[in-house]
């Protein structure tokens, strides 16, 4: 990581390998074959980029991203999660933020739709104002460190409270409060660095 920050780069980027089930390497790992750190290795290796990169100049925007160039970093989770986001191809999806689809995989079906005149939509769903604020918290404190609540109502149309607050979601803040991972301040959520790692896992877990 060292050797990255002394590299002409404006942004560097470091999160764990995610291995789902149909993934190549779901096999080996499962046998043993590939091995993985322990959640306490796992717990280190977050807290020294943080310490390494920041103390290299690179700024944290994200908890898996960090930039030299003034707040700035090229990401689309926030369009994953917020919207807008238009999916063209086979396979992509998009997310308008009321809307969610996702395109046919099948290349032949994508082709005689758009050909038709038709949306080569496979599947579609209406997402409501509650897992709108929902995945609107999600990205914003736990990847981008950071919710402003006076935004949150404008985007969202709603309070904090009246959506989340007796959610799943608004337990689990709360309790995390407690265990001081995230803070209130100054009409703002924020993350902590002991709320680092808890940020990692939930992440994780949301993939």
């Amino acid at each position: 990581m060292k050797l990255a920050t002394e590299q002409d780069v404006d942004e560097i980027t470091c999160y764990p390998t995610l291995i789902a089930e149909h993934c190549p390497g779901y096999g080996p790992m499962r046998r043993g074959d590939v091995k993985q750190p322990s959640k306490r290795t796992f717990k280190k290796m977050v807290y020294a980029s943080e310490d390494v990169l920041s103390s290299k100049g690179f700024e944290p925007i994200e908890i898996y991203g960090y930039s030299r160039k003034d707040g700035w970093k090229y990401a689309t989770v926030n369009y994953e999660m917020e919207g807008p986001l238009l999916g063209f191809g086979c396979g992509a999806m998009g997310f308008t933020g009321g809307y969610e689809y996702q395109n046919t995989c099948s290349v032949p079906e994508y082709i005689r739709a758009t050909l038709g005149g038709r949306l080569p939509i496979a599947g579609g769903r209406n997402v409501d104002v509650r897992e709108r604020a929902i995945r609107y918290i999600a990205c914003r404190l736990f990847v981008c460190r950071s919710l402003d609540l006076g935004e949150f109502e404008r985007k969202l149309g709603g309070g904090f409270s009246d959506l989340v607050g007796k959610t799943g979601l608004g337990k689990a803040l709360a309790l995390l409060r407690l265990l001081r991972c995230v803070k209130r301040r100054a009409g703002r959520i924020e993350l902590t660095r002991r709320g680092l790692f808890t940020a990692h896992l939930i992440a994780g877990l949301s993939c």
